[in-house]
């Protein structure tokens, strides 16, 4: 006869099995979410297509692409957008997160030189493990043959040390969000923020991704192949995560000032009014590499 206490123990350990399978379950497949490749308006509240998004982007001053960093298809996505504003005939800045700004000089002088991706990441230092190079090198390809210029939207290390004090900043969403991100700093309304974002398996409707006041346009799409969060967690380290967010709640002012300086005028500041004065005026900044995400206590 079997012992009671064993018996307990065995249905013990196949309950916490089967809740350990369920939590990794995953109730549909890649393709069958309803919103994957849909794109919402999220102001007009419907979907939109493609092509009246891009044509939406092209009379926009500044265009902010909002991306998980880590998931393939939203790189794939903005490069079909750069594709698309450059079939529309302008010409426009190409800013980058992922440069530091203390390298804006070694990168132009290395496009100068050479028209490879590559010489260009070599001389902006390009933490190419980190970032996951093959992810990025087509949007640096793509400026380097339109002839667009490439901006490092990035923070320097000294800067950050600098504002070290004003981490807390970063403690909100996404810089393609125009109530906190980009958009509010660089001051203007003609700016278009979009967000790749990731469906999640309970959320099938696009109001449940976001309110008014935080993107323009929503382009859903599937969810990145990634290893156990649990494991990766636990090799992330509390001083990496402190660099990071200060980096990136620096990168509004540091991306509105490259502007600034890049055409001779003063970013925008609010007037007695409350509108914005001396604006950057041309038609040409594009960010790609915003996060959209929440930056998680524990994560990069």
């Amino acid at each position: 006869m079997l012992d009671p206490r064993r018996d307990l123990s065995l249905k013990l350990l196949s309950a916490l099995g089967f809740a350990a399978l369920a939590a990794c379950a995953q109730p549909l497949g890649p393709r069958e979410h309803p919103l994957v490749g849909r794109i919402w308006d999220v102001r007009a509240a419907r979907f939109v297509t493609a092509d009246e998004l891009f044509d939406r982007a092209a009379r926009a001053r500044h265009v902010i692409l909002g991306e998980t960093h880590d998931n393939p298809e939203h790189h794939r996505l903005q490069r079909v957008v750069l594709d698309a504003l450059a079939a529309r005939g302008e010409k426009r800045v190409l800013a980058m997160e992922q440069f530091d700004s203390e390298y804006q000089a070694a990168i132009d002088a290395a496009r100068a030189r050479s028209s490879d991706a590559e010489a260009i990441a070599d001389a902006g230092h390009f933490e190419r493990r980190g970032w996951n190079w093959p992810l990025y090198r087509p949007l640096v390809q793509f400026a380097l043959e339109r002839g667009w210029p490439l901006v490092a939207a990035n923070l320097s290390r000294a800067d950050a040390r600098a504002i070290v004090t004003d981490a807390a900043r970063a403690n909100g969403a996404g810089h393609a969000r125009r109530d906190r991100g980009v958009p509010l700093y660089v001051g203007e309304a003609d700016v278009l923020s979009v967000a790749f974002i990731e469906v999640e398996p309970d959320r099938s409707k696009p109001q449940d991704y976001a309110d008014g006041a935080s993107f323009d346009y929503l382009w859903f799409s599937t969810r990145a192949a990634r290893e156990d969060p649990c494991a990766a967690n636990r090799l992330r380290m509390g001083r990496v995560e402190l660099v990071t967010r200060v980096t990136r709640a620096a990168l509004p002012l540091r991306l509105s000032r490259e502007l600034a300086e890049r055409t001779g005028l003063e970013p925008a500041t609010p007037g007695v009014t409350g509108r914005y004065s001396n604006q950057l005026n041309y038609r040409s900044a594009l960010l790609v590499g915003a996060e959209r995400v929440e930056l998680p206590t524990s994560a990069l």
